[in-house]
């Protein structure tokens, strides 16, 4: 690399402190103002959310972060308005700066002793409502560029030196950002195309996203683990058990949810082939605080089994989908220190019935879950093959967590 990093947000999750978390070595953790939240990504496993005033990022100054030389990086996915000259980072009012404009204009500004407002602009409509675009802004002290994509497509040749100013750093304002935002990058000095590329494809990796979105496995086993199962006769009341697998490298935390589980609030989704399910009768959860809806799938037929739970047990690391599922998954006690393992309790045995002929023909688990600490690994490959998440998490081997249901006539 030509130059240092400086800050880099994955800003896949907010820390319990409401902090953006930044991985380079100067620690440079961003406060949370207003209420940016995460969501799940189909891009990037996990992304933060903005909406607009009061939510921002801020770090306060410091002398890492006066660059008369610098590399600006974000990934950006607008919402459909967009006020003019919308602020997405910089240290207002009079260091460098980057914008956005309602017809899609990038603008860098910067200070200099020749103009103290000095900078360029983009063509328009380099940047859509609804579509993921990668945003670098680069100054080397003499000429100023700016990249979309890893493609340069504005450069300009300044007079006077670069001024800094100690003022904050500040993500998502003035003028209020309203979208969504992910891996926000600061260098000390102008990166090459190759360079803005390679970082690009860092944040793009496809078996990182594919993890980060796919962390979990699952397995429908009897009473007695074994895999496949076929009742013909007197199907209420017969118990299975849906075995959950963590297959990253992090312990996965559930969020907790209000209401009843339904399409659009659940922990997991199981889809399974038509007819694999007999009904009647209709599958009910055994365990308490959990919740439990079946949908047919009007595009497919399949039958999908919708799970919430008020206080879903986390998930812990280290074990696959096939291991026999008498691993104890712990939830950290109030005032336990988020630093190495978490601490869970024990989660006890969970049990569903199901109508005959069979379950067999599981076919993906989707789940809403939220990142907890540890370190990424890129390289790592999905552990679970049909496993498709719909949530945030982070991925590696991972101890089996049980979710019970039964059925009823």
């Amino acid at each position: 690399m030509t130059a240092n990093l400086v800050l880099h947000w994955h800003l896949d999750a907010l820390t319990p402190e409401n902090l953006a978390v930044d991985t380079s070595d100067n620690h440079l953790n961003g406060a949370v103002t207003g209420a940016p939240a995460n969501q799940p990504d189909e891009r990037f496993g996990s992304v933060l959310r903005l909406h607009g005033s009061p939510d921002a990022l801020t770090v306060p100054d410091t002398p890492v972060l006066r660059l008369t030389t610098y590399t600006l990086e974000v990934w950006l996915n607008t919402m459909p308005v967009i006020p003019p000259l919308t602020g997405i980072i910089g240290k207002p009012p009079n260091d460098f700066r980057l914008f956005l404009n309602a017809d899609g204009t990038i603008v860098h500004r910067f200070s200099t002793t020749a103009n103290a407002d000095d900078g360029h602009a983009t063509a328009a409509g380099l940047v859509t409502p609804g579509v993921w675009r990668h945003v670098a802004a680069v100054n080397d002290g003499h000429t100023a560029s700016i990249y979309v994509d890893g493609k340069l497509v504005s450069s300009y040749a300044f007079t006077g030196d670069r001024v800094t100013a100690q003022v904050p750093l500040v993500v998502g304002e003035p003028h209020w950002y309203n979208g969504l935002l992910a891996h926000v990058r600061i260098y000390d000095g102008a990166l090459t195309d190759v360079e803005i590329q390679r970082d690009m494809s860092e944040d793009e990796a496809a078996l990182a996203a594919f993890v980060r979105a796919h962390p979990i496995d699952f397995a429908l086993v009897s009473v007695d683990e074994q895999p496949v199962l076929f009742i013909d006769d007197a199907p209420a009341g017969q118990p299975m058990r849906l075995r959950i697998t963590n297959t990253s490298r992090q312990d996965i935390e559930p969020l907790p949810l209000s209401g009843a589980a339904s399409s659009t609030n659940f922990n997991y989704a199981l889809h399974l082939r038509p007819g694999t399910l007999a009904v009647p009768p209709e599958p009910k959860v055994l365990n308490a605080g959990w919740s439990l809806l079946r949908e047919v799938d009007p595009v497919n037929g399949e039958t999908v089994l919708y799970l919430a739970s008020v206080d879903p047990p986390g998930i812990g690391r280290g074990g696959a989908a096939g291991d026999p599922a008498r691993r104890r998954v712990r939830r950290r006690q109030p005032g336990a220190q988020r630093r190495g393992h978490r601490q869970y309790p024990p989660v006890p045995d969970r049990e569903f019935v199901a109508g005959h002929p069979a379950v067999a023909g599981g076919r993906v688990v989707h789940a809403l879950l939220r990142r907890t600490g540890g370190e990424r690994d890129p390289r790592v490959g999905p552990g679970g093959r049909r496993a498709r998440g719909r949530g945030v998490a982070r991925r590696a081997p991972g101890r089996p967590g049980r979710v019970g249901l039964v059925d009823h006539p």
